[in-house]
């Protein structure tokens, strides 16, 4: 085969990969034509550069993100890993902790999603977890969810304890979850552990 033939069927294998190598739609696009029911996606999150801090960004694709607020803090009181959700009554709920060193999980809640303010904060009694002594008052990450299947909250978070078995020092993280009917109820029952993950 000559170098002009070579490039040749190169280019042409090249083009052909690209056509057929394009994005799908992605998920949740409505037909033409029909109205959507939520109009955009909206993404709370934290920065890089300015961990801890709740920012917006909104996307009508899922695909192409614009920060929201100028690029700027969203709500100046909030730490934490940003995680949102709506609860039974129709508002939002917040929820956030002070620092991993911390012991509390903390709770906003909003109309709008733009107004927060306080709500309550919850306190896990982390030694009334079975199997798991000499648990740190550490809280990480914590994440809400409400269940409308079964009317409850969901709470998720990591926490650590140190072992210090055969003269190793092991860290084990314990993502622990508490269910609740309502946040103000939490910690009854006890909370309990999933999974248990030694690194």
């Amino acid at each position: 085969m000559t170098p002009g033939r070579f490039l040749t069927v190169v280019v042409a294998l090249w083009g052909a990969a690209t056509i057929h190598s394009q994005m799908p739609e992605p998920p949740g696009q409505v037909a033409k034509g029909e109205r959507p029911k939520h109009e955009a996606y909206l993404f709370a999150h934290i920065l890089h550069g300015d961990y801890w801090r709740l920012y917006y960004s909104v996307s009508l694709d899922g695909l192409h993100w614009e920060m929201l607020n100028g690029g700027k803090r969203v709500f100046e009181e909030y730490r934490g890993h940003a995680d949102i959700c709506k609860g039974h009554d129709g508002h939002y709920y917040l929820v956030g902790n002070r620092g991993d060193e911390a012991p509390d999980i903390n709770f906003w809640v909003s109309d709008d999603l733009i107004s927060w303010k306080k709500h309550s904060d919850y306190v896990p009694d982390l030694k009334r977890v079975p199997d798991y002594p000499k648990a740190r008052a550490r809280i990480g990450a914590p994440k809400l969810f409400f269940d409308e299947a079964s009317s409850q909250y969901l709470v998720t978070f990591h926490s650590n304890r140190t072992s210090h078995e055969a003269k190793t020092t092991t860290t084990h993280t314990l993502l622990t979850i508490c269910l609740s009917a309502g946040l103000m109820a939490l910690g009854k029952p006890a909370p309990r552990a999933v999974e248990r993950v030694a690194f």
